[in-house]
Order: C-alpha cells, then sequence, then structure tokens
C-alpha cells in the first residue's frame, strides 16, 4: 500500500493536514467547554451533559444536511462548514454567556461537523486514484485516533496553561487555517447533482433506500457498526478504572488504548494483508475484535485491562478496509447522504451501546459489563463475517460464469 503516493497529492495532504489541526483543536474545545462549564456552575452533571452535547447531534447532521455535499461544490461545503464552526465557537467566547447558549452552540457545531466529515468522505475519492485511496484513508483513520490521544492526553494541561478562553481561540484558529487550505490546495469540481426534480427529502429516502437495498453496502455497513459494541467499555472508563483502584490518570490510559491500538492495527493490517485478500479477513477480525475484551469477564488489574484494550484496537484495524469499500461502491452522486447516513448510525449505536453497558455495570459491576458487550458484539460479527463470505463466494461464481461466457464467445 502506497502511503508516498497519497501524501503525495496536493490536494489529499491539504484535507488531510486542514483536519489534522481541527481535530487537534477540538479535543482541546472539548476539554475547555467543560472545564468553562464547570467554573460557571459547579455541576459534574451539568460539565458531562454539556460534554456529551458535542456528540450526540452529529445524528442530525449526517442525516438531514449530509446530502448538501451532492448538491452543492463539495469543497465549498467544507469551507462554509468550517467558517460556520469557527463562528460558533467564536460566539462561544463572549463573556459571561449563559451555559444554555453553550450547549445551543456545541449543537450547532456538532451538527455542522457531522457535514463537513461526510462532504470530506465523499471528496476524497475524488482526489486520490482508486487504488490509492485505501491508503489516503489509512492516513485520515491512523492520524484522527492519534488526534483523539494527543488531544484528551495533552489538553488538559495546555487548557490549565493557557486558560479556556485562549484554548477556544485557538479552535476557532484551527477551522480558520483549514478554510484557507482547502479552498486553496484543493481544486473546484463540477457538482454531478442527484436527479433532476427530485425534492431533498426525497434525496434523504433515496439514500436510505440504497443503503438498505443493496447487500455489499448493508453487509459492510454492519461489519462498520459493529463497533459501537466494542467501544461500549468507554463509556464506563471512570467507574472501570476506579474498580481496579484507579484514578483520573488510569481512566485517561484507558480512553487512550483503544485509539492507540486502532492506530497501529491500521498500519498492520494494510500492511501485512495484501490488497486482494484484505475482504476475505474482513469477518475473522471483526470477531477477533472482541476476544481481548472477553478477558474483562475475569475482572483484570489495569495493566492487563490496557493491554486488552489496546489489542482489540489493534484487531479493529480491519475497520478501514470495510470503510473504503463502503465508500467506494457508493454511488457517486449520492456519495455524502449515504456516508452521512451510515455514520449517524454509528455515532447512534456507540451512545446506544454506552448506555446499555451503563445500565449493565449498575448490576454485575463496569468490568464484567464490557466483557458482556463485547460477546454480543462477537456472536452479531459471527453473523454478518458469514453473511459477507456467502456474498463474496456468489460474487466469485458469477465472476467465473461471466469470465466462461466471455471465453466461450472469443471462441465462436
Amino acid at each position: 500500500m502506497s502511503y508516498r503516493r497519497a501524501i503525495a497529492i496536493r490536494e489529499f495532504r491539504s484535507l488531510w493536514l486542514a483536519s489534522l489541526q481541527s481535530w487537534l483543536g477540538d479535543q482541546l474545545a472539548r476539554i475547555a467547554i467543560s472545564v468553562l462549564v464547570y467554573e460557571r456552575t459547579g455541576s459534574a452533571a451539568i460539565t458531562a451533559i454539556t460534554f456529551a452535547m458535542s456528540f450526540l447531534p452529529t445524528f442530525i447532521g449526517g442525516v438531514l444536511l449530509s446530502g448538501l455535499a451532492d448538491r452543492f461544490p463539495r469543497r465549498t461545503v467544507l469551507v462554509l462548514c468550517d467558517l460556520a464552526r469557527a463562528g460558533a465557537v467564536m460566539l462561544m467566547l463572549v463573556p459571561g454567556e449563559p451555559v444554555v447558549v453553550l450547549c445551543v452552540l456545541l449543537c450547532v457545531e456538532a451538527i455542522v461537523s457531522a457535514l463537513f466529515s461526510s462532504a470530506e468522505a465523499a471528496l476524497i475519492p475524488d482526489v486520490v486514484p482508486h487504488d490509492v485511496y485505501p491508503a489516503a484513508l489509512a492516513i485520515h483513520s491512523t492520524t484522527n485516533q492519534l488526534a483523539q490521544f494527543v488531544g484528551f492526553a495533552v489538553g488538559g494541561v495546555l487548557v490549565a496553561l493557557l486558560g479556556p478562553i485562549t484554548a477556544l481561540s485557538v479552535d476557532v484558529a484551527t477551522f480558520l487555517v483549514s478554510a484557507f487550505l482547502i479552498w486553496y490546495s484543493v481544486s473546484a469540481r463540477n457538482v454531478r447533482r442527484v436527479e433532476p426534480g427530485r425534492s431533498y427529502r426525497s434525496s434523504i429516502s433515496a439514500g436510505i433506500t440504497v443503503l438498505a437495498s443493496s447487500p455489499r453496502l448493508r453487509i459492510l455497513g454492519s461489519l462498520i457498526w459493529l463497533e459501537a459494541f466494542y467501544v461500549a467499555g468507554e463509556g464506563l472508563a471512570v467507574p472501570y478504572a476506579r474498580s481496579v483502584g484507579g484514578g483520573a490518570a488510569a481512566s485517561g490510559l484507558l480512553l487512550a488504548a483503544g485509539p492507540v491500538g486502532t492506530a497501529v492495527g491500521v498500519i498492520v493490517v494494510t500492511k501485512l494483508i495484501t490488497a486482494g485478500n484484505r475482504l476475505r479477513w474482513l469477518g475473522p477480525l471483526a470477531f477477533a475484535t472482541g476476544l481481548p475484551l472477553l478477558v474483562c469477564a475475569l475482572h483484570p488489574g489495569l495493566v492487563i485491562t490496557l493491554v486488552a484494550w489496546g489489542a482489540s484496537g489493534v484487531l479493529s484495524g480491519y475497520y478501514v478496509t470495510a470503510a473504503s469499500e463502503f465508500t467506494l461502491w457508493t454511488p457517486e452522486q449520492m456519495r455524502s447522504q449515504i456516508v452521512g447516513i451510515a455514520a449517524a448510525i454509528l455515532t447512534t449505536a456507540q451512545g446506544l451501546a454506552m448506555v446499555a453497558a451503563g445500565i449493565a455495570a449498575s448490576a454485575m459491576g463496569p468490568a464484567r459489563a464490557v466483557a458482556v458487550a463485547a460477546a454480543v458484539g462477537m456472536i452479531c460479527a459471527l453473523v454478518a463475517g458469514l453473511r459477507w463470505l456467502r456474498f463474496e463466494k456468489s460474487l466469485s461464481e458469477e465472476d467465473s460464469i461471466a469470465i466462461a461466457e466471455s471465453r466461450k464467445a472469443e471462441v465462436l
């Protein structure tokens, strides 16, 4: 897989760098907002709700707004999203801002971020050749995971040194830099519009219909959405850390273990498994991702748990192959809409899985709740993997028949 070829493409390099520094700024901003809200309210509950507001509204942006990038130039959509996010965060800098207003602005920023992500995912296949796309997506995914780790790891220290207002100002700057990079370095492209006369509402319905009716997209989507079961433990990081005698630092390590493992896993999967075999490994790797997490049923100490969560992250490197195959097989004229819907389903599934794991933890403890979530994910992975195996086999048989018929026609 040619990572150098991907980085050498100016348009992709600019998109990647724009997103990277925005991701870092976002993690910094989430911590800054939490500090700001806690300073003003003194309430841990309100602070937690405010933090969650930066994630939950992504469903709205993913489903209802992602189709805009199929109707208007995607470069323009990305730039306008950056400017809108910069404006929303800038308004958070107003002295004495009520907490309710901060929550509304966080919702706006999260909704627009969902549109940005789907538009970017739809644009990347346009700026890189198809044979380079898996490498480009691997780079994109790996740095996203590392940005989460670095952002959370050093974000608290930076907020303590700079103060929440300055940290939010840095986030504003990252969005403005991103907008400039994309506008300056990414070429304008003609819009491949949806069918003439189709309303925006019907475009959303059409995207859902395509996703539901395509066996390939449906099965690939299910392999991607399995991630919700395997990351459910992240919502239990604090109580899990306390259950093994750790504190805030242990919680941070647990939250970092998965993203770091995934970053390594993406490289391992794309380097060690040849391109022709990666699709065959989707099912086995999706199933195996849950295996290390089963050790949590024994309630091990912090070190073993970190190793288990990290190993699960490494095995989850199959996700990039599934995501790249999913994106490339979506119709180009409605790619942003379908990718946005798939991302919204994943986000919702993650939220529901974390809530369910939290309820289970109250009855059986956080460690066993993580193991149960992983076991359920493995059962679902077994079903999805077998369906994918049958689907791949049927395609191979069809290809063999088509080749035989072609050769027969040539002889005649």
